[in-house]
């Protein structure tokens, strides 16, 4: 709890995170159907993450709080789970792998919704084994909760529910003649109420998400080369194809040994047990995984999308060996050496700087102050150009800071015309005549190159101007005109303004746009306002941005210039300086 809390403070936000914060948190808009349709919208992430910045504010600790907090919940859940072992080496197996798998557990210090939907998903199975072991109305009243937790911190478990929910169904109408018909009627409200309602609503937000082709992480490469490969890498930090195999390799003798305890006891009704329950919902989500993307052509999951087939998979082979006669073996304790690999990485993995997955785009807050500190001393806000991943980590330390500072402009990366540049170093030889390098990270490999020489620009056009009062207009307009009497392929477009509103934030973009003769769009930049500030109050030149449109193609015949209020808040927009000017290609 200590280390994810250390984590939870020290480690910058990674792009999902800092997607999660703008789109849903930010905002305080994360519930369907009003939100920004995309599968980053772990519902209830959102929302628990959205309260806790209202108490403790914007900052990286503050965001994940909830997700740290709910790794108690999963290690008292492993904890009472691993009770239901027999055999105490099988019992520590069981909670060092879980709780010391280090890329697993460290969800747990993310604003992400795969964190909690693993305490979730636990409580839901343990839950289900009281109600497999009691078949008391209490126990299937907290595992309808817990199953409709997990859905909505992570619609990835719907699987994962729906097979619970067919087990507690089961057991209903399996003990149905031991109870009263009043009894067997609560039963089954409840699971109506918490599993099919939950379940099916879950149902309606897949396809909703499908429909708009919000499904995009993983494809349909192969379970074995996608989701497999891509689980093992993320675990061990390696590509070595040992991972993978030794993962088959656990899951066919767990196979092999629950078939010959059935067998063995030659009553198939056996297989129907807590000591089961995992391997239920290990092949069940494989079988469905498998069936939706030959069917219905649905990705495979890939890397976090699917790491919920680790704990099961542990969980299986466990609690196989648990009722084998392996454990009677003096030898017994040998087998289990390998899992000794989830400590042992722990250890070697430990750090307070970057995410396992996330390490490549990883940015470190040095790049930023550089930047500002140049800016700063310069008096202009400088451009920055860099790769479409990083704008949005960017944005966040921008947010934090005041947000003075250019958004990160990517349309053209590797373009040479930005005062600095985040490059990785498949593109640093684009940058050597043009830029000099200011800072490295040794984590990414990205590097911060500051240009040697301002690029030469001659203004062309300058506006000023001042909206009329307080006005709510979706659109107002800083110029239009056509692009020819400009007389340049590229443009510098700078602005400075006072910005006021009373909505919180205001969700408005500046615009630059070229269209066509046929008025298609051919171009187009904005900067976000919600991803610099909360508040806009007036301030004197509150406002101040630069971009560039690159490369306008022949066919470009009209360019705009304008203020987009999405949201129909009122603003006031005052001492407008707009310019634009031809950039001197060297």
């Amino acid at each position: 709890m200590i280390y994810l809390f250390l984590r939870a403070i020290y480690v910058p936000l990674v792009h999902d995170e800092a997607a999660t914060f703008f789109h849903y948190i930010h905002t305080g808009n994360f519930l369907p159907p009003y939100a920004h349709w995309d599968a980053n919208n772990h519902i209830l992430n959102s929302l628990l993450s959205y309260l806790s910045s209202l108490l403790f504010g914007s900052s990286e600790i503050a965001l994940r709080l909830p997700n740290v907090l709910f790794f108690s919940f999963f290690f008292y859940f492993t904890y009472k789970i691993a009770g239901e072992l027999k055999n105490n080496y099988l019992r520590w197996t069981f909670i060092l792998t879980l709780c010391f798998a280090h890329n697993f557990i460290e969800f747990f210090a993310l604003t992400r919704g795969y964190g909690m939907s693993m305490a979730f998903l636990f409580g839901m199975i343990f839950y289900t084994i009281r109600v497999m072991q009691t078949n008391r109305l209490i126990y299937y009243l907290a595992s309808a909760l817990f199953l409709l937790l997990s859905i909505f911190s992570n619609l990835t478990l719907i699987l994962s529910a729906f097979i619970i929910a067919f087990i507690l169904f089961i057991n209903v109408f399996y003990h149905s003649k031991h109870h009263s018909r009043s009894y067997n009627l609560k039963a089954l409200t409840i699971l109506c109420l918490g599993a099919i309602i939950p379940i099916s609503l879950g149902i309606v937000l897949l396809l909703k998400f499908k429909e708009k082709g919000r499904l995009y992480y993983g494809n349909l490469d192969g379970f074995w080369d996608l989701t497999i490969r891509s689980i093992s890498k993320l675990l061990s930090s390696s590509e070595n194809l040992l991972f993978p195999l030794l993962a088959v390799f656990i899951f066919l003798i767990s196979l092999l040994l629950i078939f010959y305890k059935i067998i063995k006891t030659k009553k198939l009704k056996s297989f129907y047990n807590i000591n089961h329950l995992f391997p239920i919902l290990l092949i069940g989500n494989l079988l469905a995984v498998l069936i939706l993307a030959k069917v219905f052509g649905i990705n495979y999951p890939e890397d976090r999308t699917g790491i919920y087939f680790f704990p099961l998979l542990i969980g299986t082979f466990l609690f196989a060996l648990d009722q084998s006669d392996l454990t009677k073996k003096q030898l017994f304790p040998v087998i289990l050496i390998p899992f000794l690999f989830f400590p042992i990485h722990f250890l070697n993995s430990m750090n307070l700087t970057h995410s396992s997955l996330w390490s490549s785009e990883h940015i470190p807050s040095s790049f930023f102050q550089k930047v500002e500190e140049s800016s700063n001393e310069s008096g202009t806000v400088l451009s920055v150009g860099g790769y479409h991943m990083r704008t949005l980590c960017w944005a966040y330390y921008n947010f934090r800071s005041g947000g003075n500072l250019n958004q990160i402009q990517s349309s053209h990366y590797p373009e040479t015309l930005s005062d600095y540049q985040i490059a990785d170093e498949k593109v640093l030889e684009n940058y050597q005549s043009n830029y000099s390098v200011e800072a490295m990270d040794p984590i990414s490999g990205l590097s911060l190159l500051k240009r040697n020489t301002p690029i030469l620009s001659h203004q062309i056009l300058e506006i000023n101007k001042t909206s009329s009062g307080e006005i709510n207009s979706k659109y107002f307009s800083f110029y239009k005109g056509e692009v020819d009497s400009l007389l340049s392929e590229t443009l510098l477009i700078k602005l400075t303004m006072n910005v006021s509103s009373d909505r919180k934030p205001l969700k408005a973009w500046v615009v630059a746009q070229v269209n066509d003769e046929e008025n298609q769009k051919v171009a187009y930049e904005s900067i976000s306002l919600d991803w610099k500030k909360t508040n806009w109050i007036g301030e004197s030149k509150n406002f101040s941005a630069s971009l560039f449109l690159y490369d306008l193609p022949k066919e470009s015949k009209n360019i705009s210039i304008y203020f987009w209020n999405m949201d129909g808040a009122q603003f006031i927009l005052s001492d407008i300086h707009c310019s634009i000017s031809n950039v001197l290609i060297e």
